[in-house]
């Protein structure tokens, strides 16, 4: 087999927006129903045919066993290609990975999807296209409205989305409840959705709402996927249309571990609060000991921060990688699947696979100072936070008690949990750990 025959399907990976779905989500105010309200639309209705459900039932199980074995197979081979490509067997490589192709497509079944992003990632390490490939896909932009009502829809059908969102605003709420300036410093903004539910509800204090800040820190990369000037102006218009005092900074560099307070704009009597949802996984170790550190100095009022992955997949071996990654990303698509499977969300389906997609060929197909996926666990980080002088900050009853509730408006809800490790609350299904949240105090 040449290697001209091993071209990227990356053409596949591009945005894709289903207009079948395309009503108005009301951004911040949709998510935050879906905290509240009951989704009563049919979901748990119960087949009176007891004969008919024994058959369905029979059948699911079927197809359990048989996506299971699929599953097998698929983690199998894909340990065997990264073996070979390990081992410079380029040959071996190339007709383990078309064999995989052969079996995979972006729009199949949940098995062939995670075979499509795996295969390409692996195409993308042997052809040694990885960092191009990624840095191309990470300049795509897409209008912010169309981001934020794809998340809008995600939220509320994905509690992985939807538990950090009421978990982390609840906790600041608490801690700022009649603070007359809010400083939040968030690292890896990202569309900054979030932010939409915490104006609202700022907007409904009973003292009124306070002057509100925004500093996003990203990377430059990350701030091309998602502009800095599009999240600024939303955030802003949403803030105004409800009242509330609104500015936005945005500090753009990769160097978070040299971060100073001046970069930052921080004023002696704001109420600090610094998050990160889930980018301090870009940070390699030493420069995660200094950031850790450099925050600690600031003295925030809570640092949040999100684990996901909740589980490490940062080992050099590429093997070892693909083996932690397979475990985790096969619960992601299963998750993705059973959440937005209907055709009416296909596009916010392939839009959070293409996500997942991008972080896999960065884990796969890059190396040294272009891969920046470098997950820890939480447990990991526990010890980082703790290292550098955190302290947890005890998970309050009624924030845990809400973050149950609002669990229980998910249609699906009865194949999650949520529990707690400590001052984590971790988000699972199926028992298997899909986002773990802390809060830490200086």
């Amino acid at each position: 087999m040449e290697g001209d025959d091993l071209q990227s399907n990356w053409s596949e990976f591009q945005p894709v927006a289903d207009n079948s779905n395309n009503q108005d989500h009301g951004y911040a105010q949709s998510l935050f129903d879906s905290f509240i309200e009951l989704d009563d639309a049919g979901d748990h209705q119960i087949d009176q045919q007891t004969d008919n459900l024994v058959l369905d039932q029979q059948t699911d199980n079927l197809v359990a066993v048989e996506e299971a074995k699929l599953m097998r197979d698929l983690k199998a081979s894909i340990v065997k290609c990264c073996e070979a490509i390990a081992a410079d067997a380029t040959t071996q490589a190339y007709a383990l990975v078309s064999g995989l192709r052969d079996k995979s497509s972006p729009t199949g079944t949940t098995v062939e999807r995670l075979a499509f992003y795996f295969s390409e990632a692996l195409v993308a390490r042997i052809t040694g296209t990885g960092s191009l490939l990624y840095n191309g896909l990470i300049k795509s932009r897409r209008p912010i409205d169309e981001i934020l009502q794809l998340f809008a829809t995600v939220a509320e059908r994905i509690p992985g989305f939807g538990l950090p969102i009421f978990f982390t605003n609840q906790t600041i709420l608490d801690e700022t409840s009649s603070a007359a300036r809010v400083h939040v410093v968030d690292f890896g903004i990202g569309p900054g959705y979030r932010w939409l539910c915490l104006i609202k509800d700022f907007s409904e204090r009973s003292c009124g709402p306070p002057h509100f800040r925004v500093t996003a820190v990203d990377r430059p990369s990350n701030a091309l996927f998602y502009p800095r000037e599009d999240v600024g102006a939303k955030l802003g218009r949403y803030a105004s249309s409800v009242g509330v005092p609104f500015e936005f900074h945005s500090v753009v560099t990769a160097d978070w571990d040299s971060i100073e307070p001046s970069q930052l704009m921080i004023q002696p009597d704001d109420v600090l609060i610094v998050t990160s949802f889930h980018k301090l996984r870009e940070l390699s170790d030493d420069p995660k000991r200094r950031f850790l550190r450099n925050i600690h100095a600031m003295e925030p009022k809570l640092f949040l921060n999100a684990a996901f992955p909740p589980v490490g997949f940062n080992s050099p071996s590429l093997v070892a990688r693909a083996r932690e990654a397979f475990e985790f990303y096969a619960g992601m698509f299963e998750d993705i699947a059973a959440s937005l499977g209907e055709s009416r969300f296909a596009g916010e389906r392939r839009f959070l696979e293409q996500l997942r997609g991008l972080e896999l060929l960065n884990t796969l197909a890059c190396e040294g100072d272009e891969r920046v996926e470098r997950p820890e666990g939480y447990k990991q980080w526990h010890e980082l936070m703790r290292g550098a002088g955190f302290e947890g900050y005890k998970i309050k009853p009624h924030v845990y008690a809400g973050a149950k509730q609002m669990l229980a408006t998910y249609s699906n809800a009865r194949e999650y949990s949520v529990g707690r490790s400590g001052n984590w609350i971790l988000l699972r299904r199926n028992r298997q750990v899909l986002i773990a949240i802390s809060n830490w105090t200086s």
